[in-house]
């Protein structure tokens, strides 16, 4: 009997298990950062801890390994600005851009917000750390801060500037005997024996260095004395004094003595065993005492480096990230795998290979002159390439027959077409309709879309013919004068609708413009056109300012303005009606009252997406993301950098993975994605899978059944029949937390699930095995 049993789960399993199919559990969360460039690192006894621009990683010197860290797995904020270790306690310290403060001991997080919470005028931006013992000196832009790490408090604020004013403390280090504040302002000290150091007449300004009132960047301890970085501002200008408890003297001059010119700028001083690490502009390097150069690391851009017990060195690099040298000729790059910049303005998904660009203009349509780049996310792998010659990626859009086959828009350069990641076209005035405002890289494209088709459409900002289209069937182009409407106008997004009609932003507040091409493109007699301004049914405009636009499965239009969501709920009739208006989503207030608010009225609505279940998800300018239901009326999910690990409120844009129902978040830092529910729908249940199977004892979590038609009924019953649950997809997703009617946990078993679409034509019946 035993053996039957275990051959029956066995037959079960081989049927029901599909290998390499990777899955999220629903409701989670993964950042997608920049982790080349690094600014900062510490070493924390067997972990190496790099900051980057995009994110915080660390290196396991024991097993490794490397693993990311975020709000995702319990840091309180991002974009670290300073972080520290001491040895004493075993705590890594975490200080925050907005000053807020994590705490890292063995696996737990102690956030100490304090200073983040405290009203405090002007600059309290943390610059850096210095430990000793139990207790942190953290340098803020208004003076000294000691934490203590063992009761984990606040307990002294040191004012240092003259009269107790504020002054920024770049960083500060101690002989044991005074502390030495490396200020904006010069040099200040104090005797670590004093009755009060929060009482300012207890600091002195050094007056016996050279510049002594000017900005010194850095100061370490080193082998008896103290080291100090006076910044010049100018190149190579940087000097170092040291001070042997007497007189200051020049370590620069005396290197030079040495004929050690290094040629940098100065990032950082750390100690190796008495001598002096120097981290210049584009090397590392280690002096004695005497100023003599004794190792010599070209490090490509460095920002700190230091030493650890075995003499390797650690380097947090610019342009690589972190980078471990075994001696001065070899080293590793140890990084975790990310975009290569944080900047999203455009997100394009198609199956599971998603593009993003960083953008190229400024609120007023100037040029940012960012570096051409694409980064792609294929394979859960991200991939980047930066162009030499282009700048301002604008706009990205995806062949709908081939997702390997995308264009990308500039705001400047042209328009850039791609085939399996290589560039094969660059459109211009000499090969297309495109036009360029003046002479030179003034192609201001501000939308891209493909038709039903498989033509391109693009907008083209300010010129006779503002709106292009690259043809499907011979590979041409072919572009509208538009009778000239909206020649003057910089031009925005562009959609194609279920009607055929194309409905584009104009931008800088001027509404938006439709085109009825007929099913001709190249036949310019039977076109319409029509110029919008967004207006109530009172024919009142209620704005004018729109940030985004996308239609929705049952062909309504909707608008992402500054006055939240606007909704023409008839578009198809929007040449025939002279009295077209948009309608705002009027959110019962539950109050007793027949009144209602406008859905993120209050609000700029910057991004929508439409999910598999014919959901909303909605970025806003300051107030993150919000999800509603398929009418609007009602929210499913908020998220905010308060609430949630999205990483900003500010919401450049969105994209859906309608497979797995993984939305992605661009903001002002970086992307974000979250496991969503629905996915989307199929056309019959040729596709139809359950995952995991088998439930296995220890799963927690949703099983999914996927590849459903949108609104299926899905019952799941036991062997005998006896139905255990009943839902409705989202989407083609439809979810089953292993619970009975009464809320129990099922019994272990075969469980049948029976699949109806909407209305009843198509049917399906899969298993599952579920063990208790």
């Amino acid at each position: 009997m035993v053996i039957r049993i275990a051959f029956l789960i066995f037959s079960i399993l081989s049927v029901f298990t599909a290998p390499g199919f990777a899955q999220y559990k629903i409701g989670s969360w993964r950042s997608h950062l920049p982790y080349s460039n690094a600014s900062k690192l510490v070493l924390a006894g067997d972990k190496v801890f790099c900051n980057t621009l995009g994110g915080l990683f660390y290196y396991n010197r024991l097993d490794k390994s490397i693993d990311k860290l975020s709000k995702e797995n319990g840091l309180s904020d991002t974009e670290v600005s300073a972080m520290a270790y001491s040895e004493v306690t075993g705590t890594t310290i975490l200080a925050y851009a907005n000053s807020n403060i994590d705490l890292l001991v063995n696996n737990s997080i102690y956030n100490i917000p304090d200073i983040f919470r405290h009203q405090i005028l002007g600059d309290k931006r943390i610059y850096s750390i210095m430990v000793q013992g139990n207790k942190a000196y953290l340098c803020t832009g208004f003076g000294v801060v000691v934490l203590d790490l063992t009761s984990r408090e606040i307990t002294q604020t040191y004012r240092i500037g003259d009269g107790g004013t504020q002054i920024k403390v770049n960083e500060i280090s101690s002989d044991g005997q005074s502390l030495f504040a490396a200020t904006d302002q010069g040099i200040y000290t104090a005797s670590l024996s004093a009755p009060n150091l929060e009482d300012f007449n207890y600091w002195q300004r050094m007056t016996g260095i050279p510049q002594f009132d000017q900005k010194f960047s850095s100061t370490e301890f080193i082998n008896g004395k103290v080291y100090v970085v006076y910044s010049s501002g100018i190149v190579d200008g940087d000097i170092i004094y040291s001070w042997n408890g007497t007189n200051w003297e020049s370590f620069s001059d005396l290197m030079k003595l040495n004929s050690a010119y290094i040629g940098d700028n100065i990032n950082h001083l750390s100690d190796w065993n008495g001598n002096i690490v120097i981290t210049g502009s584009y090397h590392v390097h280690v002096f004695n005492p005497g100023g003599f150069r004794i190792k010599f690391y070209s490090a490509g851009s460095p920002k700190c480096a230091y030493f650890d017990n075995s003499s390797i060195l650690w380097v947090a690099d610019e342009s690589q990230g972190l980078r471990e040298f075994i001696d001065e000729y070899n080293y590793s790059v140890l990084t975790p795998n990310g975009p290569t910049t944080i900047y999203v303005a455009s997100i394009a998904i198609s199956g599971n290979t998603l593009y993003t660009v960083p953008g190229g203009k400024n609120s007023d349509y100037t040029n940012l002159y960012r570096q051409g780049t694409i980064n792609t996310f294929k394979s859960n792998l991200w991939s980047g390439k930066k162009s030499t010659s282009y700048r301002d990626f604008y706009r990205v859009a995806i062949d709908p027959l081939d997702a390997d086959h995308y264009f990308v828009g500039s705001w400047g350069y042209g328009l850039f077409e791609y085939q399996n990641d290589s560039l094969i076209n660059v459109y211009r005035e000499e090969n297309s309709t495109l036009q360029t405002i003046i002479p030179g890289d003034f192609y201001r494209l501000g939308g891209l879309n493909f038709d039903a088709e498989g033509n391109l459409w693009v907008t083209n900002s300010i010129v006779s013919e503002p709106v292009s289209v690259l043809l499907k069937k011979n590979h041409e182009w072919t572009s509208f004068s538009l009778n000239n409407l909206v020649s003057s106008y910089n031009m925005g997004d562009i959609i194609h609708t279920q009607s055929g009609y194309k409905w584009m932003i104009l931008n800088i507040a001027k509404g938006l413009f439709v085109i009825d091409d007929n099913g001709t493109i190249e036949n310019k007699d039977d076109d319409r056109y029509k110029k919008l301004d967004v207006k109530d049914e009172f024919n009142a405009i209620i704005t004018n300012d729109i940030n985004a636009l996308a239609e929705d499965h049952d062909g309504n239009i909707w608008l992402g303005t500054n006055k939240g969501v606007l909704v023409y709920y008839n578009p198809s009739r929007v040449f025939e009606d002279n009295n077209f208006y948009a309608q705002q989503i009027l959110i019962p207030r539950n109050d007793g009252s027949p009144y209602g608010d406008a859905l993120l009225g209050t609000e700029t609505v910057t991004a929508i997406a439409v999910d598999g279940a014919n959901r909303k998800w909605l970025g806003t300018r300051n107030a993150g993301v919000t999800l509603v239901s398929e009418d609007g009326l009602k929210q499913i999910y908020n998220f905010t950098s308060e609430n949630s690990p999205l990483l900003s409120n500010s919401i450049t844009s969105i994209a859906i993975n309608d497979k797995t129902g993984e939305v992605f978040f661009g903001t002002d830092k970086g992307i974000i994605s979250f496991v969503a529910e629905a996915t989307g729908p199929s056309e019959n249940f040729e596709s139809v899978f359950v995952y995991p199977n088998p439930v296995r004892e220890n799963f927690t979590g949703d099983v999914k059944i996927t590849g459903l038609p949108e609104k299926t009924t899905v019952k799941i019953t036991d062997i005998n029949g006896n139905i255990v649950y009943e839902s409705l997809s989202l989407g083609g997703q439809a979810l089953w937390n292993g619970k009975n009617f009464d809320g129990d946990k099922v019994q272990t078993g075969v469980y049948l699930i029976f699949c109806s679409n909407e209305d009843g034509t198509l049917s399906h019946v899969t298993k599952l095995l579920f063990i208790h």
